[in-house]
């Protein structure tokens, strides 16, 4: 019998705010003809800046565009298989894994419900995290595996649990909810940042392309 997960009934204007950002991609994708491949790129940047290799943490607002973006069937198809292989990495990269589990808890209380359902099928890549994460820095002797093991755990455990599951998506609807409430427009600078990162990509593709033609 398949594991259901825990819905939540959200308001109009709440669902209004979660799908406005995800709704600005497709309508650049199909209004204004921009390449698959330059908001692939914007997807797949914003994930790997959130499970980078720094030593701090994914910022809230970087999590909630992404979280955002999770209702967009084209850029969920792109985000989730990112933080999986993320999931997979060891050794010095264990940031990539500490921060992916950051982030999928994020997504799975803040985004679609798709976030949660995946999370529960692949749940025993999570658990072989918490069970076997192994990694110390051999110069300081610092032991990182354990915070590693103590967040796939945790995440573990909310999946599991269907009433605490729902609690807290209800939390984090309600939050997004009051957000709403002071946004009644779109941000026009959110706008322009989305819009200055696709025309960003845009002229970085075509620099390298004149590049390569040149040496060619």
């Amino acid at each position: 019998m398949p594991i259901c997960c825990p819905s939540i009934r959200m308001s109009a204007q709440s669902e209004c705010y979660m799908h406005y950002r995800a709704s600005f991609y497709s309508f650049c994708m199909s209004r204004y003809c921009i390449s698959k491949f330059f908001l692939n790129a914007l997807f797949t940047l914003q994930v790997r800046e959130a499970t980078s290799n720094d030593a701090w943490g994914p910022s809230t607002t970087l999590m909630s565009e992404i979280a955002d973006l999770t209702y967009n069937v084209v850029a969920y198809a792109e985000i989730m298989p990112i933080i999986w292989r993320r999931l997979e990495d060891s050794g010095r990269n264990w940031r990539h894994v500490y921060k992916s589990l950051v982030l999928l808890d994020y997504l799975v209380r803040t985004g679609s419900e798709r976030v949660a359902r995946e999370c529960r099928e692949r749940a025993w890549a999570i658990q072989g995290i918490a069970d076997s994460f192994e990694f110390a820095e051999s110069t300081e002797g610092q032991d990182h595996s354990a915070g590693v093991r103590e967040r796939a755990r945790a995440l573990t455990a909310l999946l599991r649990d269907d009433d605490r599951l729902r609690n807290e998506r209800a939390k984090a609807l309600k939050a997004r909810e009051r957000f709403a409430q002071n946004s009644s427009a779109v941000s026009a600078a959110s706008l322009g940042v989305c819009a200055y990162q696709i025309l960003t990509l845009f002229s970085l593709h075509c620099v390298n392309f004149h590049n390569v033609r040149l040496m060619t």
